[in-house]
């Protein structure tokens, strides 16, 4: 349900929305515009280290320098996750987000 809400939302910002795969991982959402992309991970309760580290693999296997944000309901996360920037989804929803909406 959270990556349908995330989904939806990219879609209302005027992103583009693709999923991408390096190898056998997945990246829930690519979300493109004016030639820059966001790459999205959607987790409910990442807060277990192992699960915040599977979640983020993806993201920290994409070399190219673009915002890497992972999505969640864990409001204790913290902002920032090895360069993958962690947002509660709630305040994301609201604007409280790295965003771009420019371009």
């Amino acid at each position: 349900m959270i990556e349908n809400i995330v989904y939806l939302e990219l879609l209302r910002r005027c992103f583009r929305v693709s999923v991408g795969r390096i190898g056998e991982l997945e990246i829930d959402f690519i979300a493109e515009r004016a030639g820059r992309k966001d790459y999205y991970q959607v987790s409910y309760m990442p807060s277990a280290q192992a699960t915040l580290k599977r979640e983020c693999a993806p993201l920290l296997a994409v070399q190219d320098g673009y915002p890497k944000h992972l999505i969640s309901m864990d409001r204790l996360l913290g902002a920032d996750y090895h360069g993958v920037a962690c947002h509660y989804l709630p305040e994301w929803l609201c604007g409280g987000d790295a965003v771009r909406r420019d371009g």
